[in-house]
């Protein structure tokens, strides 16, 4: 869902020249991923990632307590931390994204570039430096 969403950005699909056709084809996908109805309780990504575009795209709700339920409700799955952190201005969850950091830059997806990215954003706003890891 991410990979799809980031390539619809107008910036991110300029920036990598990538081919109107598949530009389309993931604005299609994306449309069509959020219109499953994923359970908190079993699928706990993509229910994340479509409440995430969707507060992104559409100005729903997505808390920080929102958040923290999912991360309590699945405890190995930390990702929506750095939403939590971005949102409070890197007031919670400070202790969970730099292991987040560390592990998405092992990753090198989208959207672990993405997570990184706005973590990093948090804490330069937040007047902390980045994290840096090799």
């Amino acid at each position: 869902m991410a990979l799809y969403w980031q390539a619809t950005d107008f910036g991110y699909s300029s920036a990598y020249a990538l081919p109107r056709s598949f530009v389309a084809h993931a604005g299609d996908r994306l449309e069509q991923l959020l219109a499953v109805e994923y359970s908190m309780n079993r699928q706990p990504e993509p229910f994340f990632w479509k409440r995430y575009v969707r507060w992104i795209e559409y100005g729903e709700s997505l808390s920080v307590e929102d958040c923290q339920q999912l991360m309590t409700m699945h405890s190995d799955y930390v990702e929506p931390a750095f939403h939590a952190y971005s949102l409070s201005g890197g007031a919670v969850c400070g202790e969970l994204v730099g292991a987040l950091v560390t592990r998405c830059k092992k990753v090198g997806t989208i959207r672990a570039e993405y997570v990184v990215s706005v973590i990093e954003s948090t804490m330069v706003s937040a007047g902390s430096s980045p994290t840096r890891t090799v």
